[in-house]
Protein backbone atom coordinates (compact mmCIF):
# COMPACT_ATOMS: atom_id res chain seq x y z
CA UNK A 1 0.00 0.00 0.00
CA UNK A 2 1.36 3.00 -0.77
CA UNK A 3 1.35 6.37 1.16
CA UNK A 4 2.03 9.66 -0.30
CA UNK A 5 2.09 13.08 1.93
CA UNK A 6 0.53 15.86 0.29
CA UNK A 7 3.34 18.35 1.18
CA UNK A 8 3.28 22.30 0.60
CA UNK A 9 6.73 22.76 -1.23
CA UNK A 10 9.55 25.23 0.18
CA UNK A 11 10.80 27.59 -1.57
CA UNK A 12 14.10 26.22 -3.84
CA UNK A 13 17.18 27.26 -4.59
CA UNK A 14 18.23 30.31 -6.74
CA UNK A 15 17.61 29.45 -10.89
CA UNK A 16 20.96 28.97 -12.23
CA UNK A 17 20.65 30.39 -15.32
CA UNK A 18 19.12 33.60 -16.66
CA UNK A 19 18.34 34.59 -20.41
CA UNK A 20 21.14 37.06 -20.99
CA UNK A 21 19.05 39.04 -23.98
CA UNK A 22 19.68 43.03 -24.66
CA UNK A 23 19.66 44.79 -21.56
CA UNK A 24 19.00 48.47 -20.60
CA UNK A 25 16.36 50.71 -21.07
CA UNK A 26 14.33 54.22 -20.75
CA UNK A 27 11.16 54.96 -18.60
CA UNK A 28 8.87 57.18 -19.34
CA UNK A 29 6.31 58.91 -17.33
CA UNK A 30 3.13 61.07 -17.83
CA UNK A 31 3.48 64.85 -17.88
CA UNK A 32 2.25 68.26 -18.84
CA UNK A 33 3.97 69.82 -21.76
CA UNK A 34 6.72 72.76 -20.82
CA UNK A 35 6.77 75.94 -22.74
CA UNK A 36 8.45 75.51 -25.77
CA UNK A 37 11.96 77.25 -26.07
CA UNK A 38 11.81 80.68 -28.68
CA UNK A 39 12.49 79.68 -31.95
CA UNK A 40 11.83 75.55 -31.60
CA UNK A 41 7.94 75.71 -32.01
CA UNK A 42 8.19 73.48 -35.20
CA UNK A 43 10.08 71.27 -33.56
CA UNK A 44 8.09 70.75 -30.30
CA UNK A 45 7.06 67.08 -29.09
CA UNK A 46 4.09 67.14 -26.55
CA UNK A 47 5.42 65.35 -23.38
CA UNK A 48 1.60 64.25 -22.39
CA UNK A 49 1.63 60.26 -22.67
CA UNK A 50 3.29 57.20 -21.41
CA UNK A 51 5.97 57.19 -23.68
CA UNK A 52 9.50 58.58 -24.51
CA UNK A 53 10.30 60.87 -26.77
CA UNK A 54 11.49 59.60 -30.35
CA UNK A 55 15.21 59.57 -31.27
CA UNK A 56 13.71 62.50 -33.65
CA UNK A 57 12.72 64.78 -30.95
CA UNK A 58 14.80 67.59 -29.81
CA UNK A 59 17.01 66.57 -26.51
CA UNK A 60 15.51 68.64 -24.69
CA UNK A 61 12.14 67.32 -24.69
CA UNK A 62 13.85 64.71 -22.24
CA UNK A 63 14.41 67.44 -19.57
CA UNK A 64 10.64 67.26 -18.21
CA UNK A 65 10.36 63.33 -18.60
CA UNK A 66 13.67 62.17 -16.46
CA UNK A 67 13.49 65.12 -13.94
CA UNK A 68 10.63 63.33 -12.29
CA UNK A 69 11.36 59.62 -13.22
CA UNK A 70 11.97 57.95 -9.72
CA UNK A 71 14.39 55.69 -11.75
CA UNK A 72 16.41 58.80 -13.03
CA UNK A 73 17.09 59.58 -8.88
CA UNK A 74 18.33 56.25 -8.62
CA UNK A 75 20.77 56.84 -11.09
CA UNK A 76 21.65 60.51 -9.47
CA UNK A 77 22.53 59.05 -5.92
CA UNK A 78 24.37 56.03 -7.19
CA UNK A 79 26.36 58.52 -9.20
CA UNK A 80 26.60 60.31 -6.07
CA UNK A 81 28.03 58.00 -4.03
CA UNK A 82 31.20 58.10 -6.93
CA UNK A 83 31.51 61.62 -6.26
CA UNK A 84 30.68 62.51 -9.69
CA UNK A 85 27.63 65.03 -10.49
CA UNK A 86 24.71 64.51 -11.86
CA UNK A 87 23.74 63.54 -15.02
CA UNK A 88 22.38 65.09 -17.76
CA UNK A 89 19.65 63.67 -19.97
CA UNK A 90 20.27 59.29 -20.04
CA UNK A 91 21.32 57.88 -23.15
CA UNK A 92 18.44 57.03 -25.78
CA UNK A 93 17.69 53.10 -25.69
CA UNK A 94 15.60 51.18 -28.14
CA UNK A 95 14.58 47.41 -28.66
CA UNK A 96 16.82 45.28 -30.40
CA UNK A 97 16.44 44.12 -34.18
CA UNK A 98 16.43 40.31 -33.86
CA UNK A 99 14.84 39.42 -37.13
CA UNK A 100 14.10 35.81 -38.37
CA UNK A 101 17.30 35.75 -40.33
CA UNK A 102 16.42 32.94 -42.75
CA UNK A 103 12.73 34.64 -43.44
CA UNK A 104 12.32 35.50 -47.46
CA UNK A 105 12.95 39.24 -47.97
CA UNK A 106 9.94 41.17 -48.02
CA UNK A 107 11.30 43.52 -51.03
CA UNK A 108 13.02 41.93 -53.82
CA UNK A 109 16.99 42.43 -53.91
CA UNK A 110 17.86 45.43 -55.65
CA UNK A 111 14.06 47.14 -56.29
CA UNK A 112 13.68 50.69 -55.02
CA UNK A 113 14.55 51.81 -51.74
CA UNK A 114 12.16 54.27 -51.03
CA UNK A 115 13.41 57.93 -49.04
CA UNK A 116 13.82 57.64 -45.61
CA UNK A 117 10.93 59.29 -43.39
CA UNK A 118 13.46 61.37 -41.32
CA UNK A 119 13.48 58.93 -38.26
CA UNK A 120 17.42 58.59 -37.85
CA UNK A 121 17.52 55.26 -36.17
CA UNK A 122 14.35 53.54 -37.70
CA UNK A 123 12.52 53.10 -34.62
CA UNK A 124 8.55 51.64 -35.31
CA UNK A 125 5.93 54.76 -34.35
CA UNK A 126 4.12 52.25 -32.67
CA UNK A 127 6.83 50.74 -29.79
CA UNK A 128 5.17 50.70 -27.02
CA UNK A 129 6.12 52.49 -23.66
CA UNK A 130 6.50 52.24 -20.08
CA UNK A 131 4.40 53.30 -17.65
CA UNK A 132 5.73 53.02 -13.75
CA UNK A 133 4.67 54.59 -10.59
CA UNK A 134 6.41 58.49 -10.08
CA UNK A 135 6.22 60.58 -7.43
CA UNK A 136 2.98 62.99 -7.05
CA UNK A 137 2.97 65.71 -9.94
CA UNK A 138 -0.30 67.10 -8.50
CA UNK A 139 1.37 70.28 -7.94
CA UNK A 140 4.94 69.84 -9.35
CA UNK A 141 5.89 73.80 -9.88
CA UNK A 142 5.41 74.52 -6.12
CA UNK A 143 7.94 70.95 -5.34
CA UNK A 144 10.82 71.44 -4.25
CA UNK A 145 13.82 70.36 -6.74
CA UNK A 146 14.23 66.41 -5.67
CA UNK A 147 18.14 66.85 -6.58
CA UNK A 148 19.09 68.91 -3.83
CA UNK A 149 19.98 71.68 -6.49
CA UNK A 150 20.05 75.86 -6.01
CA UNK A 151 17.33 75.50 -7.96
CA UNK A 152 13.83 75.98 -6.01
CA UNK A 153 10.92 74.29 -8.28
CA UNK A 154 10.91 71.30 -11.06
CA UNK A 155 9.97 74.36 -13.46
CA UNK A 156 13.42 76.15 -12.36
CA UNK A 157 15.17 72.97 -13.31
CA UNK A 158 13.54 71.83 -16.55
CA UNK A 159 13.93 75.30 -17.76
CA UNK A 160 17.48 75.46 -17.10
CA UNK A 161 18.32 71.99 -18.95
CA UNK A 162 15.92 73.09 -21.62
CA UNK A 163 17.93 75.83 -22.15
CA UNK A 164 21.31 74.47 -22.37
CA UNK A 165 20.25 72.51 -25.34
CA UNK A 166 18.44 74.96 -27.63
CA UNK A 167 20.26 75.70 -31.36
CA UNK A 168 23.67 77.38 -30.79
CA UNK A 169 23.65 76.62 -26.82
CA UNK A 170 27.02 75.96 -25.44
CA UNK A 171 27.45 73.37 -23.12
CA UNK A 172 27.86 73.03 -19.92
CA UNK A 173 31.29 70.95 -20.17
CA UNK A 174 33.30 73.73 -18.76
CA UNK A 175 31.33 73.90 -15.38
CA UNK A 176 31.39 69.93 -15.30
CA UNK A 177 35.40 70.59 -15.22
CA UNK A 178 34.66 73.15 -12.64
CA UNK A 179 32.99 70.62 -10.64
CA UNK A 180 35.59 67.84 -11.01
CA UNK A 181 38.54 69.77 -10.08
CA UNK A 182 37.37 72.42 -7.66
CA UNK A 183 38.51 71.80 -4.41
CA UNK A 184 35.36 73.72 -2.86
CA UNK A 185 32.62 71.84 -5.56
CA UNK A 186 29.87 74.33 -3.91
CA UNK A 187 31.91 77.35 -5.62
CA UNK A 188 30.87 76.26 -8.52
CA UNK A 189 26.90 76.22 -7.83
CA UNK A 190 26.28 72.65 -8.85
CA UNK A 191 25.41 70.12 -6.20
CA UNK A 192 25.60 66.97 -6.40
CA UNK A 193 22.18 65.00 -8.45
CA UNK A 194 21.19 67.87 -10.44
CA UNK A 195 20.51 67.60 -13.48
CA UNK A 196 23.71 68.76 -15.23
CA UNK A 197 23.53 69.38 -19.13
CA UNK A 198 27.40 68.36 -19.54
CA UNK A 199 26.49 67.25 -23.05
CA UNK A 200 25.60 68.90 -25.90
CA UNK A 201 25.34 66.67 -29.48
CA UNK A 202 26.88 69.83 -31.14
CA UNK A 203 26.44 69.67 -35.05
CA UNK A 204 24.38 66.29 -35.77
CA UNK A 205 24.24 65.49 -39.27
CA UNK A 206 20.53 65.86 -39.72
CA UNK A 207 20.50 65.26 -43.21
CA UNK A 208 21.81 62.11 -43.14
CA UNK A 209 20.39 59.21 -44.61
CA UNK A 210 22.58 56.59 -44.88
CA UNK A 211 21.41 55.32 -41.31
CA UNK A 212 17.76 54.76 -41.94
CA UNK A 213 17.93 53.52 -45.79
CA UNK A 214 20.33 50.77 -43.62
CA UNK A 215 17.53 50.29 -41.04
CA UNK A 216 14.89 50.03 -44.05
CA UNK A 217 16.93 47.38 -45.69
CA UNK A 218 17.71 45.64 -42.79
CA UNK A 219 14.05 45.03 -41.64
CA UNK A 220 12.86 44.13 -45.01
CA UNK A 221 15.33 41.34 -45.31
CA UNK A 222 17.61 42.74 -47.65
CA UNK A 223 21.11 41.69 -45.37
CA UNK A 224 23.46 42.20 -47.97
CA UNK A 225 22.45 46.00 -49.25
CA UNK A 226 22.27 46.92 -45.67
CA UNK A 227 25.32 45.98 -45.20
CA UNK A 228 26.60 48.07 -47.55
CA UNK A 229 24.65 50.89 -46.29
CA UNK A 230 25.66 50.44 -42.73
CA UNK A 231 29.43 51.30 -43.77
CA UNK A 232 28.63 53.93 -45.24
CA UNK A 233 26.77 54.89 -42.18
CA UNK A 234 30.07 53.91 -40.14
CA UNK A 235 31.81 56.17 -42.58
CA UNK A 236 30.15 58.91 -42.31
CA UNK A 237 28.62 59.40 -38.72
CA UNK A 238 30.73 60.07 -35.48
CA UNK A 239 30.45 57.81 -31.86
CA UNK A 240 26.83 58.89 -30.60
CA UNK A 241 25.24 60.37 -33.27
CA UNK A 242 24.99 56.53 -35.37
CA UNK A 243 28.45 55.47 -36.08
CA UNK A 244 28.08 52.88 -33.24
CA UNK A 245 24.65 51.68 -34.47
CA UNK A 246 26.53 50.92 -37.76
CA UNK A 247 29.09 49.12 -36.34
CA UNK A 248 26.76 47.18 -33.86
CA UNK A 249 24.62 45.81 -37.63
CA UNK A 250 27.77 45.19 -39.15
CA UNK A 251 28.54 43.12 -36.62
CA UNK A 252 25.58 41.22 -36.62
CA UNK A 253 24.91 40.87 -40.54
CA UNK A 254 27.87 39.17 -40.24
CA UNK A 255 27.30 37.16 -37.67
CA UNK A 256 23.77 36.34 -38.11
CA UNK A 257 22.75 36.74 -41.88
CA UNK A 258 22.47 33.84 -43.77
CA UNK A 259 24.90 33.17 -47.05
CA UNK A 260 28.41 32.53 -48.37
CA UNK A 261 28.74 36.45 -48.38
CA UNK A 262 29.38 36.76 -44.71
CA UNK A 263 32.34 36.39 -42.76
CA UNK A 264 31.41 35.92 -38.52
CA UNK A 265 35.00 36.97 -37.82
CA UNK A 266 35.24 40.44 -39.10
CA UNK A 267 31.43 40.15 -37.35
CA UNK A 268 33.71 39.54 -34.35
CA UNK A 269 35.68 41.94 -35.13
CA UNK A 270 32.57 44.51 -35.36
CA UNK A 271 30.80 43.72 -32.40
CA UNK A 272 33.90 44.71 -30.22
CA UNK A 273 34.44 47.65 -32.00
CA UNK A 274 31.08 48.88 -31.16
CA UNK A 275 31.48 47.79 -27.59
CA UNK A 276 34.33 49.35 -26.95
CA UNK A 277 33.04 52.44 -28.16
CA UNK A 278 34.25 55.52 -25.31
CA UNK A 279 32.18 55.62 -21.78
CA UNK A 280 31.23 58.69 -19.89
CA UNK A 281 28.99 57.74 -17.28
CA UNK A 282 28.61 61.18 -16.60
CA UNK A 283 27.68 61.85 -20.33
CA UNK A 284 26.30 58.73 -21.97
CA UNK A 285 24.73 56.21 -18.78
CA UNK A 286 21.37 55.19 -20.08
CA UNK A 287 18.04 54.84 -17.63
CA UNK A 288 16.98 51.38 -16.89
CA UNK A 289 13.31 50.40 -16.84
CA UNK A 290 13.38 47.06 -14.85
CA UNK A 291 9.84 46.22 -16.76
CA UNK A 292 11.85 46.21 -20.13
CA UNK A 293 15.05 44.98 -19.56
CA UNK A 294 15.80 43.75 -23.16
CA UNK A 295 16.29 47.82 -24.21
CA UNK A 296 19.69 48.57 -24.44
CA UNK A 297 21.95 51.06 -26.36
CA UNK A 298 24.26 49.80 -29.42
CA UNK A 299 27.17 49.71 -27.10
CA UNK A 300 25.46 47.48 -24.78
CA UNK A 301 23.83 44.98 -26.85
CA UNK A 302 26.84 44.84 -28.60
CA UNK A 303 28.83 44.21 -25.11
CA UNK A 304 26.08 41.47 -24.08
CA UNK A 305 25.82 39.80 -27.71
CA UNK A 306 29.23 39.15 -27.31
CA UNK A 307 28.75 37.90 -23.44
CA UNK A 308 26.42 35.55 -25.03
CA UNK A 309 28.58 34.28 -27.51
CA UNK A 310 31.28 33.57 -25.36
CA UNK A 311 28.99 31.64 -22.76
CA UNK A 312 27.65 29.42 -25.43
CA UNK A 313 30.15 29.70 -27.99
CA UNK A 314 28.75 29.93 -31.58
CA UNK A 315 30.24 30.38 -35.26
CA UNK A 316 33.50 29.04 -34.84
CA UNK A 317 33.49 31.22 -31.43
CA UNK A 318 34.54 28.50 -28.59
CA UNK A 319 32.76 28.72 -25.17
CA UNK A 320 35.12 30.79 -22.79
CA UNK A 321 33.33 31.55 -19.43
CA UNK A 322 35.90 33.87 -18.59
CA UNK A 323 35.54 35.90 -21.33
CA UNK A 324 31.83 35.85 -20.88
CA UNK A 325 32.28 37.59 -17.58
CA UNK A 326 34.49 40.52 -19.39
CA UNK A 327 31.82 41.22 -21.60
CA UNK A 328 29.03 41.17 -19.38
CA UNK A 329 31.19 43.12 -16.77
CA UNK A 330 31.42 45.78 -19.68
CA UNK A 331 27.53 45.45 -20.16
CA UNK A 332 27.36 46.67 -16.87
CA UNK A 333 29.90 49.38 -16.81
CA UNK A 334 27.96 50.97 -20.00
CA UNK A 335 25.05 51.41 -17.88
CA UNK A 336 22.98 47.79 -18.35
CA UNK A 337 22.30 46.85 -14.82
CA UNK A 338 20.33 43.61 -15.96
CA UNK A 339 23.87 42.59 -16.67
CA UNK A 340 24.25 42.14 -13.09
CA UNK A 341 21.86 39.80 -12.54
CA UNK A 342 23.66 37.47 -15.04
CA UNK A 343 27.15 38.30 -13.02
CA UNK A 344 25.42 37.38 -10.15
CA UNK A 345 24.33 34.48 -11.37
CA UNK A 346 27.99 33.40 -12.50
CA UNK A 347 29.38 34.27 -9.63
CA UNK A 348 26.50 32.35 -7.28
CA UNK A 349 27.16 29.23 -9.59
CA UNK A 350 30.86 29.57 -10.34
CA UNK A 351 30.27 30.40 -14.03
CA UNK A 352 33.51 31.97 -15.45
CA UNK A 353 35.30 31.63 -11.89
CA UNK A 354 35.18 30.62 -8.19
CA UNK A 355 31.79 30.50 -6.40
CA UNK A 356 31.68 33.78 -4.61
CA UNK A 357 28.29 34.16 -2.88
CA UNK A 358 29.40 37.70 -1.46
CA UNK A 359 30.25 38.59 -4.89
CA UNK A 360 26.80 37.24 -5.88
CA UNK A 361 25.21 39.06 -3.52
CA UNK A 362 26.78 42.58 -4.52
CA UNK A 363 26.00 41.77 -8.43
CA UNK A 364 22.39 41.40 -7.63
CA UNK A 365 21.89 44.69 -5.34
CA UNK A 366 23.60 46.13 -7.56
CA UNK A 367 19.84 45.83 -9.92
CA UNK A 368 17.68 45.19 -7.10
CA UNK A 369 17.82 48.81 -5.92
CA UNK A 370 16.72 49.95 -9.55
CA UNK A 371 14.45 47.59 -9.26
CA UNK A 372 14.56 44.55 -11.50
CA UNK A 373 12.53 41.82 -9.81
CA UNK A 374 14.60 38.92 -10.77
CA UNK A 375 17.69 40.45 -8.70
CA UNK A 376 15.51 41.30 -6.14
CA UNK A 377 13.83 37.79 -5.76
CA UNK A 378 17.37 36.18 -6.36
CA UNK A 379 18.71 38.36 -3.56
CA UNK A 380 16.23 37.55 -1.59
CA UNK A 381 16.68 33.95 -1.94
CA UNK A 382 20.68 33.72 -0.49
CA UNK A 383 19.35 36.13 2.38
CA UNK A 384 16.50 33.81 3.34
CA UNK A 385 18.79 30.67 3.86
CA UNK A 386 22.20 32.55 4.24
CA UNK A 387 25.38 31.54 1.87
CA UNK A 388 29.13 31.16 2.46
CA UNK A 389 29.56 34.29 4.06
CA UNK A 390 26.40 35.79 3.80
CA UNK A 391 24.73 35.69 6.83
CA UNK A 392 20.95 34.45 7.23
CA UNK A 393 18.42 37.60 7.19
CA UNK A 394 15.07 36.81 6.74
CA UNK A 395 13.88 40.12 7.09
CA UNK A 396 15.51 41.81 4.52
CA UNK A 397 14.78 38.92 2.60
CA UNK A 398 10.98 39.46 2.67
CA UNK A 399 11.11 43.25 1.97
CA UNK A 400 13.33 42.10 -1.71
CA UNK A 401 10.56 38.82 -2.07
CA UNK A 402 7.68 42.32 -1.54
CA UNK A 403 9.77 44.70 -4.03
CA UNK A 404 9.75 41.96 -6.21
CA UNK A 405 6.55 40.60 -5.56
CA UNK A 406 4.74 44.18 -6.15
CA UNK A 407 6.28 43.45 -9.98
CA UNK A 408 4.17 39.93 -10.18
CA UNK A 409 7.44 38.07 -9.91
CA UNK A 410 5.71 34.39 -9.62
CA UNK A 411 8.90 33.19 -7.37
CA UNK A 412 8.95 36.13 -4.72
CA UNK A 413 5.03 35.58 -4.65
CA UNK A 414 5.49 31.72 -3.66
CA UNK A 415 7.64 32.71 -1.33
CA UNK A 416 5.62 35.11 0.78
CA UNK A 417 3.07 32.75 0.41
CA UNK A 418 4.87 30.69 2.30
CA UNK A 419 6.00 33.08 4.44
CA UNK A 420 2.55 33.86 4.90
CA UNK A 421 1.54 29.71 5.47
CA UNK A 422 4.17 28.71 7.81
CA UNK A 423 4.66 32.26 9.93
CA UNK A 424 8.13 32.56 9.11
CA UNK A 425 9.12 36.63 9.86
CA UNK A 426 5.32 37.29 9.55
CA UNK A 427 2.15 36.29 11.61
CA UNK A 428 0.66 33.11 10.82
CA UNK A 429 -2.42 33.81 7.98
CA UNK A 430 -3.70 31.23 5.78
CA UNK A 431 -6.12 33.82 4.02
CA UNK A 432 -3.05 35.73 2.62
CA UNK A 433 -1.17 32.75 2.19
CA UNK A 434 -3.56 31.39 -0.01
CA UNK A 435 -3.93 34.62 -1.77
CA UNK A 436 -0.25 34.67 -2.77
CA UNK A 437 -0.45 31.05 -3.76
CA UNK A 438 -3.16 31.86 -5.91
CA UNK A 439 -1.24 35.09 -7.50
CA UNK A 440 1.62 32.89 -8.41
CA UNK A 441 -0.35 29.77 -9.72
CA UNK A 442 -1.81 31.84 -12.08
CA UNK A 443 1.42 33.25 -13.44
CA UNK A 444 2.77 29.43 -13.98
CA UNK A 445 4.55 29.01 -10.75
CA UNK A 446 4.72 24.78 -10.29
CA UNK A 447 5.07 25.06 -6.63
CA UNK A 448 2.64 27.40 -5.87
CA UNK A 449 0.19 25.33 -8.33
CA UNK A 450 0.93 22.06 -5.91
CA UNK A 451 0.40 24.29 -2.89
CA UNK A 452 -2.97 24.85 -3.94
CA UNK A 453 -4.03 21.03 -5.04
CA UNK A 454 -2.74 20.01 -1.79
CA UNK A 455 -5.16 23.04 0.08
CA UNK A 456 -7.75 21.87 -2.26
CA UNK A 457 -7.23 18.25 -1.06
CA UNK A 458 -6.91 19.05 2.56
CA UNK A 459 -9.62 21.23 2.42
CA UNK A 460 -7.82 23.57 4.56
CA UNK A 461 -8.65 27.16 4.03
CA UNK A 462 -10.93 26.18 1.36
CA UNK A 463 -14.07 23.50 0.72
CA UNK A 464 -12.28 20.29 -0.24
CA UNK A 465 -12.56 19.59 -3.95
CA UNK A 466 -10.49 16.31 -5.05
CA UNK A 467 -10.93 17.72 -8.69
CA UNK A 468 -9.52 20.99 -8.48
CA UNK A 469 -6.82 19.14 -6.59
CA UNK A 470 -6.11 16.97 -9.00
CA UNK A 471 -5.97 19.83 -11.77
CA UNK A 472 -3.84 22.00 -10.02
CA UNK A 473 -1.77 19.04 -9.77
CA UNK A 474 -1.59 18.06 -13.17
CA UNK A 475 -0.86 21.66 -14.28
CA UNK A 476 1.86 21.71 -11.99
CA UNK A 477 3.09 18.50 -13.20
CA UNK A 478 3.46 19.61 -16.99
CA UNK A 479 5.42 22.21 -15.44
CA UNK A 480 7.52 20.64 -14.00
CA UNK A 481 7.13 20.41 -10.56
CA UNK A 482 8.31 17.04 -9.09
CA UNK A 483 5.54 17.11 -6.05
CA UNK A 484 2.79 17.56 -8.73
CA UNK A 485 4.01 14.90 -10.56
CA UNK A 486 3.81 12.48 -7.31
CA UNK A 487 0.67 13.91 -6.06
CA UNK A 488 -1.06 13.62 -9.24
CA UNK A 489 0.12 10.00 -9.90
CA UNK A 490 -1.37 9.41 -6.53
CA UNK A 491 -4.80 10.62 -7.30
CA UNK A 492 -4.79 8.87 -10.64
CA UNK A 493 -3.90 5.72 -8.69
CA UNK A 494 -6.68 6.00 -6.05
CA UNK A 495 -9.18 7.49 -8.48
CA UNK A 496 -9.75 10.98 -6.16
CA UNK A 497 -11.15 14.19 -8.35
CA UNK A 498 -11.43 11.24 -11.51
CA UNK A 499 -11.00 7.87 -12.59
CA UNK A 500 -8.46 5.29 -12.06
CA UNK A 501 -5.38 5.88 -14.99
CA UNK A 502 -2.83 3.19 -14.34
CA UNK A 503 -0.52 4.10 -16.86
CA UNK A 504 -0.76 7.47 -16.97
CA UNK A 505 0.08 7.50 -13.09
CA UNK A 506 2.98 5.05 -14.01
CA UNK A 507 4.10 7.96 -16.48
CA UNK A 508 4.42 11.06 -14.03
CA UNK A 509 6.10 8.61 -11.68
CA UNK A 510 8.70 7.79 -14.50
CA UNK A 511 9.28 11.43 -14.81
CA UNK A 512 9.47 11.92 -11.27
CA UNK A 513 12.40 9.96 -10.60
CA UNK A 514 13.88 10.49 -13.77
CA UNK A 515 14.04 14.61 -11.68
CA UNK A 516 15.37 12.90 -8.73
CA UNK A 517 12.12 13.03 -6.33
CA UNK A 518 13.15 11.17 -3.45
CA UNK A 519 10.18 9.40 -3.03
CA UNK A 520 9.43 8.76 -6.74
CA UNK A 521 11.47 5.44 -7.22
CA UNK A 522 9.93 3.17 -4.54
CA UNK A 523 6.50 4.02 -5.72
CA UNK A 524 7.37 3.62 -9.09
CA UNK A 525 8.82 0.37 -8.43
CA UNK A 526 5.66 -0.93 -6.13
CA UNK A 527 3.18 0.30 -9.37
CA UNK A 528 5.20 -1.76 -11.77
CA UNK A 529 5.32 -4.68 -9.73
CA UNK A 530 1.00 -4.56 -10.09
CA UNK A 531 0.96 -3.64 -13.82
CA UNK A 532 0.85 -5.91 -16.76
CA UNK A 533 3.55 -5.83 -19.98
CA UNK A 534 0.46 -4.63 -21.72
CA UNK A 535 0.21 -1.48 -19.47
CA UNK A 536 3.65 -0.59 -19.29
CA UNK A 537 3.66 -0.78 -23.35
CA UNK A 538 0.13 1.00 -23.90
CA UNK A 539 0.15 4.52 -25.62
CA UNK A 540 0.47 7.29 -23.21
CA UNK A 541 -2.65 8.24 -21.43
CA UNK A 542 -3.54 12.24 -20.65
CA UNK A 543 -3.37 13.47 -17.15
CA UNK A 544 -6.85 14.47 -15.68
CA UNK A 545 -10.12 13.30 -15.43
Amino acid sequence: MMKVVFARQRAGLLSTMVAAGVLGSTTVIAQEAAPVPSGEAEREIEVTGQRLPTAEAPRYAMCEVLARDPHFRAVQDALNEMGMPGVPLLARTRLPRNPDWNAPPLSPPGSPIPEPDGRRFGESRTDPGTTLATADLSNPDQQSDPFGSAFNSWAEAIAQCRAAYEPGASSLIQQEDVWRNSADRSSSGLRPGFIVPVFNPGRLIANDRTLPTAFWLFDQGRYQEAQAWFRRAHRRLSWRTGGEEAALFIGKINLLAPGDWTDPEEGVRWLKKAAKARFNPARDLPVFDPQQPELNTAVGEAAVILGNLYRTGFAGVAPDMEEARRWYDRALDVGHLAAAQVLGDMSFDGVGGERDARQAVRYYRQAARFGLPAAQYALAQILEFGDDGVPRDLDEALGWYREAANARHPGALFALALAFDRGEGVPRNLDTALAFYKDAALLGHGGAMTSLGTFFHQGEGVPQDLAAAREWFGHAAVRGDRDGMVNVAVMLLKGEGGPVDKVAAWQWLTQAAEAQHERAPLMLATLEAQMTPEERMSPGATVGS
